[in-house]
């Protein structure tokens, strides 16, 4: 990195401080490197721009070590290594035997997953009511919260909200609650190795029975199918 001449590293960071004072409106960032992620963290508390509020922030590349003790933890694309190894020998196998002329463009592989944390875990709308109303959900869905809080925290009745998720967001606010809760605990299933009792305790479920019985509904399967589908081996 360019922190190795102080020069170099000033016109970076100079720049990159002039290009996100420049933004205007929410921006999606995707970003390559998980240091430069922090450099853009770091920029944007000092300009007073909100993560993921006025940036959404995705990093190119998981490196758990970073992206989870990051503050906020980062969002980031994980490579399906697996994949890109047995493509590789694939084809220089392929190339060795004189089927096929060594490639000129770049293969594209798709990756193996997006991990949503908090760097990009936002929604936006354009009714404002809808907008205070997801945002104090997301910042308060692990607890037991009801939808005549959500409607005091945007300042309107409980009717007109419902009225306005079902036309902006599609769903109901209980729905989304439930679904807020259900991420959060995917999240948690893939980054962490907390028990099935501790997830349910600190993301608004009754119970254990209550929280796999959620989730099964929402995501089609148990929570415990789906850490040991998406856990990376270590």
């Amino acid at each position: 990195m360019c922190e190795a001449n102080p020069k170099v590293f000033g016109r970076f960071y100079t720049r990159l401080s002039q290009w996100l004072s420049g933004l205007t409106g929410p921006t999606a960032l995707l970003v390559p490197h998980e240091v430069i992620a922090l450099y853009v963290v770091q920029i944007c508390r000092e300009l007073r721009i909100g993560i993921p509020r006025d940036v959404g922030l995705v990093v190119g590349r998981e490196n758990p070590t970073i992206c989870m003790q990051s503050s906020p933890t980062f969002s980031c694309i994980e490579d399906d290594n697996e994949l890109i190894g047995y493509r590789a020998a694939e084809l220089l196998d392929q190339i060795m035997l004189g089927q096929i002329e060594a490639p000129t463009e770049p293969i594209w592989i798709e990756p193996k997953a997006l991990r949503v944390r908090c760097s990009s875990d936002a929604f936006l709308s354009d009714d404002p009511t809808v907008s205070l109303a997801m945002r104090f959900m997301a910042e308060h869905a692990h607890e037991p919260i009801t939808v005549e809080e959500v409607a005091d925290a945007a300042d309107t009745s409980k009717r007109t909200l419902q009225q306005r998720f079902a036309q902006h967001v599609g769903r109901s606010v209980h729905a989304e609650i439930t679904r807020l809760r259900v991420e959060t605990v995917k999240r948690l299933l893939i980054d962490t190795d907390a028990s099935l009792e501790e997830l349910a305790d600190e993301n608004g479920f009754t119970d254990v029975s209550h929280m796999v019985k959620t989730f099964r509904k929402v995501a089609g399967i148990t929570p415990g199918a789906f850490r040991r589908r998406h856990r990376t081996p270590q």
